[in-house]
């Protein structure tokens, strides 16, 4: 959909979907689904995902409210924006109930 921003996911993908509850009110949870690429590989567990542009969050910045990642994805989609404008898509009038 776009250009990935900011640094590498932490590469946590194996997920849970079933949540056991117990007698004592704790729960039981086991880890049930990963993602593969089309060669049946399991990717992207342990590794994440590096970004196409890197951006290291600066904690100071950050701490003044600047969001150095945000700032450079916004700059990106409005280079982009205005090198490849779209037009808005149109529609039908929305019904008005009387």
């Amino acid at each position: 959909m776009g250009p990935v921003i900011g640094t590498r996911t932490w590469g946590g993908l194996v997920g849970v979907s079933m949540f056991l509850e117990m007698l004592d009110g704790s729960s039981l949870t086991a880890p049930d689904y990963r993602i593969y690429d089309e060669n049946g590989n399991w990717v992207v567990e342990n590794e994440g995902v590096e970004p196409d542009i890197v951006i290291e969050q600066n904690s100071l910045e950050l701490f003044k409210g600047i969001d150095t990642q945000l700032m450079k994805a916004v700059e990106v989609l409005l280079k982009k924006i205005k090198e490849e404008p779209r037009p808005m898509p149109k529609h039908k009038p929305y019904p008005v109930d009387k």
